[in-house]
């Protein structure tokens, strides 16, 4: 083991590396550099990374690889995913959004947050829009499903708060309970880098280039996807109307469904 290595960076050996599809061995060794050196940036203890890379062996998508980086420390969960031609670029690029992201939860906690800010000197922004987020397949309809749900207990957050949640777990949207008025809201991120931010009281405080949006509709299921099939956003807000709680389904890179949902 080496002794070199700063106190709270994740050895190489210790990053659990996943292939799937076509992916050539020795990504794993270069996974495993890349990651345990994104986190050396860390001021926290490195608990776990987790790292799956995949190809897929479909010649007709421009990019088959996917690389999905998932990083514990102590006091957050961080994830970054990217989607490019080889598996080198795809990893290469989840990397990247990692390392920005450990940078910007060590600032959160030792200056006011940067995400709060006006870039100045280069600095990157935190709620700037990110380059190359993959996008989904184009499946045809008739051939969607709804392949994952997860149901859980989310926390009462600010817009503000829910904001450093979506940007440090790599997401486009956040689901969470309003921490004022107790109901569902869900803050996503804009292609221009703002931010939405629905089901909130109207009179709170907003994050930096956020702006409200109509209360979510209640519906069933099902008009929640129909409306998805028919426009052109990558998700759905809504209140179920069987268990009046609230509920995001939207597409996942594959081309299918998944579905959120408060308990």
């Amino acid at each position: 083991m080496s002794t070199s290595a700063p106190r709270h960076q994740l050895l190489p050996e210790d990053v659990v590396v996943t292939l799937r599809g076509p992916v050539p061995e020795s990504m794993t060794d270069r996974a495993k550099e890349r990651v345990s050196h994104a986190t050396r940036f860390s001021d926290r203890t490195v608990q776990s990374a987790k790292v799956i890379l995949t190809e897929r062996t479909n010649t007709a998508i421009g990019d088959r690889s996917r690389a999905e980086v998932a990083v514990e420390v102590t006091g957050a969960h961080l994830r970054a995913e990217m989607k490019a031609a080889t598996p080198e670029e795809a990893l290469d690029g989840a990397v990247s959004r990692l390392e920005r992201q450990i940078a910007d939860h060590v600032n959160r906690r030792h200056e006011r947050p940067r995400w709060l800010q006006t870039a100045e000197g280069g600095q990157w922004k935190h709620g700037a829009r990110l380059p190359d987020r993959p996008p989904y397949f184009p499946r045809d309809v008739e051939e969607r499903d709804v392949v994952r749900r997860k149901t859980f207990a989310v926390e009462h957050s600010t817009a503000e708060e829910a904001a450093y949640d979506m940007e440090s777990l790599d997401h486009d949207f956040h689901l969470f309970t309003d921490a004022t008025t107790g109901s569902p809201a869900v803050i996503h991120r804009r292609p221009d880098g703002s931010y939405g931010v629905a089901g909130v009281d109207p009179g709170t405080d907003l994050p930096e280039a956020a702006s409200l949006e109509p209360s979510p509709p209640t519906l069933d299921e099902d008009i929640a996807r129909q409306r998805l099939d028919d426009g052109q956003e990558p998700f759905v807000f809504y209140i179920d109307a069987a268990t009046h709680e609230g509920a995001v389904i939207y597409r996942r890179y594959d081309g299918h469904y998944g579905v959120i949902s408060t308990s």
